[in-house]
């Protein structure tokens, strides 16, 4: 497949599922945003315990 036609072919794939692109992204950054929020809860909760105690 020539790079012209492959070219092509990705931006209409990509006019034609934007809406699908846009829910995977969407999704993979509020994933992202949780686990960074666990991590670092994770890391701040034995500080939180050992003073506590």
């Amino acid at each position: 497949m020539k790079p012209n036609n492959l070219l092509y072919l990705t931006l209409n794939e990509l006019k034609q599922y934007k809406l699908f692109f846009g829910m995977v992204i969407l999704i993979s950054s509020l994933l992202f945003s949780v686990s960074n929020l666990m991590v670092s809860l994770a890391t701040l909760l034995p500080k939180e315990i050992y003073k506590e105690l």
